[in-house]
């Protein structure tokens, strides 16, 4: 086995000949020679991995998370027809009789069932339970599907996972590790289920928009509290009648509740990245809620008529976004909405409200290059956007 370097991209590869007793390989990793492991992914860059048919271990010397982590890109994992050891269920790798996760794609999409075999998901250190895989960081997950049957989700299980908009914990999880849902910050709305009896640090810590919470367990779920991992710390309403009626509606796409006659629109759950905001929420006007785009890819925004005020870092640190819309009816803009929005060069301000270029405390302008009426000014010629001041 040598290493030499390719000329497109300076980088090492790993190269075997043929005559070689020890190792084997494919255009995505080295083996054993009898190819039943892992030695190293060469090809870093894949989108899918079919797991070998001889394939008996992930890796003699780590884990199979260990193994694939600089593996960005990679969506989902197969098994070639006769392996004995894995089996694969919506791209996530598991033993042959579905009873462990192997492995995580990082870059998994979509919608996601763990099947009702499934005990643990994420770091446990118990006595009866040690190790774990996670969906940490998978932050174009959008659906996780909880099976009845789930003991223990533990430690950051789905921290990370921003692109969750609504998690239901099945009614037999009796723990909710430490920093389990660390960093959410799309989830909307969650369920707990009546035989969680408990919830570590920081399990919801950083999801700003957790706004519901629906409480079918024994424990005491408070607005604003730390206790129970911050799981009611940013809620607008926890409902402790054990009720498992959800007020978050989802419109194409667009998440929306109402709360003491007010309608909010509480973020997206689709892939547009240049939006036209809903003119009306069930004929009514609404306002954006706080951290509802937050640290999003959105390009550009137009808010419409319909919306009536702009929450505190509704926007936040959305660093693509370059032009905004400012519908005539909004009436404020909470104190950091547009901050960290660097490239945030077009305001087009229909309201009546006073925008200008500069420092405000919604940020909305700071780095704006032209405040202005009418149609937005910037151009996409391939790809490249100009703008005209």
């Amino acid at each position: 086995m040598q290493y030499i370097i390719d000329n497109l991209t300076g980088k090492k590869k790993i190269v075997i000949d043929g005559r070689n007793k020890y190792y084997s390989s494919d255009d995505f990793a080295v083996y054993n020679y009898a190819k039943t492991y892992i030695i190293a992914i060469i090809n870093q860059n894949i989108t899918e991995y079919e797991v070998p048919a001889n394939l008996t271990g992930i890796s003699s010397t780590s884990s199979a998370s260990n193994v694939f982590s600089d593996c960005n890109y990679l969506k989902r994992f197969t098994v070639e027809e006769g392996n004995q050891y894995f089996t694969a269920v919506d791209g996530v790798l598991y033993n042959k009789n579905k009873t462990e996760i192997v492995a995580v794609p990082l870059a998994i999409e979509g919608e996601v069932t763990i099947p009702t075999t499934i005990t643990k998901i994420g770091e446990v250190y118990q006595s009866t339970q040690v190790g774990g895989v996670s969906f940490s960081n998978c932050t174009q997950l959008t659906t996780i599907h909880l099976p009845e049957g789930l003991i223990t989700i533990g430690n950051s299980a789905f921290s990370g996972c921003s692109g969750l908009t609504g998690i239901t914990i099945p009614d037999s999880v009796t723990v909710i590790g430490r920093s389990a849902f660390w960093g959410c910050r799309g989830l909307v709305s969650v369920t707990i289920g009546e035989s969680v009896a408990s919830i570590e640090n920081d399990a919801f810590k950083g999801c700003y928009k957790l706004a519901e919470v629906i409480n079918r367990s024994n424990l005491t779920v408070e607005k604003g509290s730390e206790n129970n991992g911050y799981v009611g710390y940013y809620a607008i309403i926890v409902n402790n009648e054990k009720s498992d009626t959800s007020i978050v509606v989802n419109i194409n796409d667009y998440l929306f509740t109402t709360i003491d006659g007010v309608n909010y629109l509480m973020g997206y759950a689709g892939n547009e990245r240049d939006l036209v905001l809903p003119d009306s929420y069930n004929g009514e006007q609404y306002e954006i809620y706080k951290y509802a785009f937050y640290n999003s890819d959105l390009i550009g925004v137009v808010v419409s008529d319909g919306v009536i005020g702009i929450g505190e870092r509704a926007f936040g640190t959305c660093e693509k976004l370059m032009s905004v819309t400012v519908g005539k009816n909004v009436a404020s803009i909470g104190d950091n909405a547009f901050n960290g929005c660097s490239r945030l060069v077009e305001v087009i301000n229909n309201s009546s409200l006073n925008i200008s270029k500069g420092y405000d405390k919604s940020y909305i302008g700071f780095n704006a290059l032209v405040v202005h009426k009418g149609e937005s000014k910037i151009v996409n010629k391939g790809g490249f956007y100009f703008i005209t001041v």
